[in-house]
């Protein structure tokens, strides 16, 4: 932790160190033509001796403009600079050579520091990833109940056995070994005769189920349904949002919608891989705001020609009906309770396509038995929000 912090900081520092100060940069532009035209001129002695103090001015105020045109014209010069300088568009043909080189050297600059700030980024989001999983809760083992259960066990098998514990979550988990596990689990008197003695109700774990080892987990209190609809802009022959859902052995769903800015194959990838990406991180257990924030600059630094990406997540507890909700960019979503609809406000559109600060927004809430979440991506909230709120009553 304290390595990574570190790093994270020095490249920063860094970063900061590589910064050149404008009024250092024009300087270079004129002293570069001056070099290159005013030491052959025979009165260069009266501008830049006795006279400097007005070719200086003069240069100073030319400068705003020529550097944000990139280029140099005769009007950006006063005309007493003009009429004395014996060699005039020879010193605006240097101005401007070193202008563009001035210019290319900027953008390069802007370049270089844009990866380095990116990849900064980077290293502090994985920072606060890998603090969350150190945080994270290990198993708690409960040998008393092990023992209980285990009595209720040996009435159907002898042979079986019970390991109980809690998950990261708090939620009871317990772990069946034996020959005959799996026709255990289709005896709903042991079912219901183990719940009373756990004080739960429990049920099976479908992604844990073999024929010597089975996983009881403690059921839910909610189920969810998903439903999803979607239509790609007419004329394109892919629509650029891509989503999924998934749901973690903690008893969380989650729902991912990206939206690739733009339309069409390119803007589908870019959606496409930062939700598969996202899912990763969720599914290992990173918690949903420190995911996005990572991955975040890691699809920034792809590079200028990929378009970029809104993350819209939504994140459910089946057990407690509490809800995250975090928005990059992404368009508002509407909770539906009977005939209310009430808004969740959308995550601030960041200032351009490719580096920008602008950190995820953040919020929560709890939803309760048969209310509807719904996400959506810009193509529907053009609608309106009165149009909306009617079509989801």
């Amino acid at each position: 932790e304290i390595w990574l912090q570190t790093l994270c900081f020095t490249l920063s520092q860094a970063i900061e160190s590589m910064k050149i100060k404008n009024d250092e940069e024009v300087a270079q532009v004129f002293d570069r033509a001056a070099g290159k035209v005013c030491l052959k001129c025979a009165v260069r002695g009266a501008c830049w001796e006795r006279d400097y103090i007005s070719t200086y001015n003069c240069l100073n105020d030319a400068a705003p403009m020529i550097l944000k045109r990139g280029h140099a014209v005769r009007a950006d010069f006063p005309k007493q600079f003009v009429s004395r300088c014996l060699y005039f568009e020879s010193f605006l043909e240097s101005v401007n050579q070193a202008a563009a080189a001035l210019m290319l050297k900027r953008r390069y600059r802007k370049r270089v520091e844009e990866s380095n700030h990116l990849l900064a980024k980077e290293l502090n989001g994985i920072y606060h990833m890998l603090r969350a999983i150190a945080g994270t809760k290990d198993a708690d083992f409960d040998r008393g109940l092990e023992i209980k259960l285990a009595r209720v066990l040996t009435r159907y098998d002898e042979q079986a056995r019970a390991l109980v514990y809690y998950d990261a979550a708090g939620h009871l988990r317990v772990e069946l070994c034996g020959a005959h596990v799996g026709e255990l689990l289709e005896n709903e008197e042991l079912l219901r005769e183990l719940s009373r003695t756990a004080g739960r109700t429990l049920c099976p774990d479908p992604d844990i189920h073999g024929e010597n080892r089975a996983e009881l987990k403690e059921q839910e209190n909610y189920v969810a349904s998903v439903g999803v609809a979607a239509r790609k802009k007419d004329g394109e022959p892919a629509s650029g949002d891509w989503g999924t859902f998934l749901k973690t052995e903690t008893g969380k769903i989650y729902l991912i919608l990206a939206d690739g800015m733009g339309s069409g194959e390119e803007a589908a990838q870019s959606s496409k891989s930062a939700v598969k990406l996202l899912e990763c991180f969720l599914r290992g257990g990173i918690p949903p705001l420190e995911a996005i924030g990572t991955i975040i600059p890691a699809m920034a630094a792809r590079g200028e020609e990929r378009p970029f990406v809104t993350m819209d997540l939504v994140g459910v507890d089946l057990y407690s009906g509490a809800c995250e909700v975090v928005k990059y960019g992404a368009s508002a979503s509407y909770v539906l309770s009977g005939q209310r609809v009430h808004r969740i406000g959308a995550g601030e559109l960041p200032q351009g396509l490719g580096l920008t600060d602008t950190p995820p927004v953040h919020s929560s809430l709890t939803l309760s038995a048969d209310e509807y979440f719904v996400m959506m991506s810009d193509g529907m909230s053009a609608a309106g929000e009165a149009r909306l709120a009617e079509a989801l009553r």
